[in-house]
């Protein structure tokens, strides 16, 4: 009941300013409706670029504009390649914990936290289900990006078509995939990914 309590901390000390995280953004999300008039959520996203390079490697670089980019006008002292730099953010350099050593283990720990025990519990699945999400998690990121089958997935999953729409829908809730939407408008655009 942690929304509960800090929403009754809040409505008791008015002066007072709250800042709360989580390691679940689900767990965030099921219990901000307690919270929804008295509160305002911020995503964090992972390290920039720019951010990693900092951490990282003590390289300090200004902040550039996506024309200044397209137009090839960066520069940054110290690193006349960034593409080697660049490679080794792609693989390692979106979360800061990678510098702390056992990179892909802590990032394994976290998936497998997330599929078998987050989202079966926010979605009040049961635990096998939590095995179909690490095998359409699987299935997603070997073909990405692409168009999804719901129909094809949901047949090598062994899963109904309609519990798959919402599988799709937890995983991306959890931050582990983003979808796309087509252009698409109306009640036909809804299902459109």
């Amino acid at each position: 009941n942690w929304s509960k309590e800090l929403k009754l901390i809040y409505d008791y000390n008015p002066e007072l300013n709250i800042v709360f995280t989580g390691s679940s953004i689900l767990d965030i999300n099921k219990g901000i409706s307690d919270l929804s008039r008295r509160c305002v959520v911020y995503k964090m996203q992972g390290l920039s670029f720019r951010e990693y390079l900092l951490l990282f490697h003590s390289i300090k670089s200004k902040v550039y504009s996506l024309n200044e980019i397209i137009n090839n006008k960066v520069e940054i002292e110290n690193l006349p390649h960034p593409l080697p730099l660049f490679n080794d953010y792609l693989l390692q350099g979106y979360y800061p914990f990678a510098n702390q050593g056992e990179y892909k283990t802590r990032l394994l720990q976290i998936i497998n936290q997330t599929l078998e025990s987050d989202i079966p519990f926010y979605a009040n699945m049961n635990v096998s289900t939590g095995r179909k999400l690490k095998q359409l998690l699987s299935i997603i990121s070997k073909s990405t990006p692409f168009k999804p089958n719901f129909s094809k997935i949901a047949e090598m999953i062994k899963v109904s078509r309609n519990n798959l729409a919402d599988y799709f829908l937890y995983i991306e809730e959890a931050g582990l995939i983003s979808q796309l939407r087509d252009k698409t408008g109306g009640i036909r655009g809804l299902g459109k990914v």
